[in-house]
């Protein structure tokens, strides 16, 4: 396809961009590629490039809020309206997500107790996390310069490194 990217110019693009693992790009690609084409088509291309943008600025939990629905199913592998523990493992780092946070969401927010996410469970942890995140960002806005250290700020892992 002539204005697509295939997965070698994927690779190419995203080890260039991030530092993410060529495993985890190869994820990102398939995860990316909602269409089953082999390939990432510009409207493909353009949510990732605006995910990429939110995780580079610390605002993956926003972009997971505004964008619940897409993010669904994006995570939805299997395209069954619900998602597992493993869908949400394998797709979760690029959403800054450790294993045992994704453990933690599952057990708090699987409100039917069927070891899945509907949308309306999914949609409620993100109202959380983005609650949870405003809660975090006024809370350091609290601190007086004076007890502020300086120190490089921590990066995701799925950040934009140019």
């Amino acid at each position: 396809m002539q204005d697509a990217l295939d997965d070698i110019q994927f690779l190419a693009f995203m080890k260039e961009t991030t530092d993410l693992s060529e495993k985890e790009i190869y994820i990102v690609f398939d995860m990316f590629d909602v269409d089953a084409s082999g390939s990432i088509e510009f409207d493909e291309f353009y949510l990732l490039a605006c995910m990429l943008i939110a995780i580079k600025d610390h605002n993956e939990k926003d972009f997971l809020f505004h964008h619940s629905r897409t993010c669904f199913e994006l995570i939805d592998e299997d395209a069954s309206t619900e998602i597992t523990t493993s869908e949400f493992m394998r797709f979760g780092f690029m959403f800054n997500m450790s294993k045992s946070t994704i453990k933690r969401i599952f057990s708090e927010f699987d409100v039917s107790g069927d070891k899945k996410l509907s949308y309306e469970e999914f949609r409620m942890f993100a109202v959380y996390a983005i609650d949870k995140q405003r809660e975090m960002e006024n809370a350091a806005k609290r601190i007086t310069p004076a007890e502020t250290v300086d120190e490089p700020s921590k990066t995701s892992r799925a950040c934009i490194i140019l």
